[in-house]
């Protein structure tokens, strides 16, 4: 797969770029979100936020008989995956030592997910502050999705509301300019949340 960043934390290795496809590896374990294009490698867990982001053959190309994939229960296509688990917002799993907790958006989900005690949380919306319960607060990494310039002011206050060690700005649209990224980071700076570098 193609990926604009490459960054490490930790032992993990992090791969993430436009459209919302992250990849987070823990040597050779790899939990894949958002897959937008087809690989040759395989992936433990596949995550699905919303429905726009499936693709059967991309989800097909990344599974073999160990992988679990996780999608919204509204999508109701059979898929290539042998454990494929449907699931809705509010929801705890626990895959191959993985916990997930499956956070409601509008058209989709975010999710929490604790690898070895690090805590990641990915987003395709911004979350309704509401909905982020207070477990979340101090998670070490946020990708979170700035889709266009309007949601800069609602991308900050979900931040510090989040309280992440580290921030990730997953760029969803052209449209977001070089300076809409140097305004988020000295918001967020001023803050003392700073962006993954």
């Amino acid at each position: 797969m193609t990926y604009s960043y490459v960054k490490e934390y930790e032992d993990f290795e992090l791969r993430y770029g436009k459209n919302g496809n992250i990849s987070i590896n823990d040597d050779g374990f790899k939990v894949e979100i958002n897959p937008q294009e087809e690989d040759t490698g395989t992936a433990r867990i596949i995550l699905i936020t919303e429905e726009k982001f499936y693709n059967e053959n991309v989800i097909s190309s990344l599974c073999d008989d160990e992988t679990c994939l996780i999608i919204p229960e509204k999508i109701e296509e059979s898929t290539s995956c042998n454990d494929t688990e449907r699931v809705s917002g509010g929801d705890y799993l626990d895959v191959f030592g993985v916990k997930l907790d499956v956070i409601n958006q509008d058209t989709g989900f975010g999710y929490l997910i604790d690898m070895r005690g690090v805590e990641f949380l990915v987003a395709s919306r911004i979350l309704d502050r509401k909905k982020i319960r207070r477990s979340y607060e101090g998670v070490n990494i946020a990708f979170l999705p700035l889709l266009n310039s309007d949601d800069i002011s609602d991308l900050i206050k979900m931040a510090v509301t989040v309280k992440p060690s580290y921030f990730v700005p997953i760029v969803y649209s052209d449209s977001i300019s070089e300076s809409d990224i140097r305004v988020l980071t000295s918001e967020l700076d001023e803050r003392n949340i700073p962006i993954l570098e």
